[in-house]
């Protein structure tokens, strides 16, 4: 290996690596490591080499506000590739991949994005309340609800376009599904905690999408597309309390003939 190529693997980072994310309730997470988690994959944004040329220890910080997933984009690196070593290459774009498919209005100002989880404060569920359960997390008991909405509301549409981009990092093979086909049904799964200041909030945990497909003579058959619980709320039993949910949801309707399901859940 001669000098000029040693030196270029030294630029070469893993995106899964270089990518954090937080779910964050309070300013004070953004300091914190332990609310900080990583994807599963990311090959569907940067390639199948999951890898970034021309910068060393890249961090790129993909922050939401717990409940309605403001978002925060930001990156950081200690040094940038000089394209004096070699004329060809230049340092990866990877700004514009990440833009592309993430909702409009993301935040650049870390300041700002502080300030927006003031809104979290009022942020309610969009739908109708469909189940709810209650966990023992370590001798701790929390409360959790799974809301049934539609796209006929702009605050559940909005917030359904940031919430799906974790499917890009967490299911493979995922995509965005059709907002505007009707046959789709959303379930979001919601932990209902009390703040500091003893106000009711709701924190996204997960959410499943459905597709009713026709069935002979005039039934549907329910199909389970997706199906993600956040990884802080894994290992919680909260994937077969969203199975439940959506049990619940179609057990009763006589115009269901069956319940089927793609592989495509993370939980």
């Amino acid at each position: 290996m001669d000098q000029i190529t040693a030196a270029m693997k030294q630029y070469v980072v893993s995106s899964n690596e270089a990518l954090e994310f937080k779910l964050v309730r309070r300013s004070e997470d953004l300091e914190d490591d332990q609310t900080t988690f990583k994807p599963a994959m990311s090959h569907q944004v940067f390639g199948d080499t999951e890898s970034i040329f021309g910068y060393k220890n890249l961090k790129i910080k993909l922050y939401y506000s717990a409940g309605s997933l403001e978002t925060y984009l930001g990156t950081s690196y200690s040094e940038k590739y000089d394209e004096s070593l070699c004329a060809d290459l230049k340092p990866d774009n990877f700004l514009p991949k990440l833009v592309d498919v993430l909702a409009p209005n993301v935040h650049e100002n870390i300041d700002m994005f502080v300030k927006s989880l003031s809104h979290d404060e009022t942020f309610k569920p969009a739908g109708d309340l469909v189940y709810s359960c209650s966990v023992d997390d370590n001798g701790q008991t929390r409360h959790f609800e799974v809301y049934k909405a539609d796209m006929s509301s702009t605050k559940f549409k909005e917030y359904h376009q940031r919430l799906q981009t974790f499917v890009l990092w967490y299911i493979d093979a995922g995509n965005f599904i059709d907002s505007n086909d009707p046959q789709w049904n959303y379930l979001n799964m919601f932990e209902r905690y009390t703040a500091e200041d003893n106000t009711i909030c709701y924190a996204t945990v997960g959410f499943a999408t459905i597709y009713h497909y026709w069935a002979y003579p005039e039934l549907i058959r329910p199909r389970i597309a997706q199906l993600l619980v956040l990884p802080p709320f894994q290992k919680k039993g909260l994937g077969s309390h969203m199975l439940r949910s959506i049990y619940a949801e179609y057990k009763n309707n006589p115009n269901v003939k069956d319940i089927t399901g793609k592989n495509t859940f993370f939980y």
